[in-house]
């Protein structure tokens, strides 16, 4: 069927980032510019998920801070 449109606050907060992570990561190209409607940016869901399937695999060391890598 078709995908749902994702509106920029909701894709900040799926992505927990900020207005410029986004939009770095739209400039590298990791993720589409999405597209315009009503004078709002929009992203389908597809899209959204197929960069966070995307993003390397973290694996949790159960320590607090910033995880390690897996190999």
């Amino acid at each position: 069927m078709f995908d749902r449109l994702m509106y920029q606050d909701e894709v900040l907060a799926i992505l927990g980032c900020s207005r410029p992570t986004l939009n770095r990561e739209i400039t590298s190209g990791a993720l589409s510019p999405g597209r315009y409607i009503d004078g709002r940016v929009a992203w389908l869901e597809s899209e959204v998920n197929a960069y966070i399937e995307a993003l390397p695999r973290q694996r949790f060391t159960g320590r607090v801070g910033r995880p390690k890598l897996s190999a």
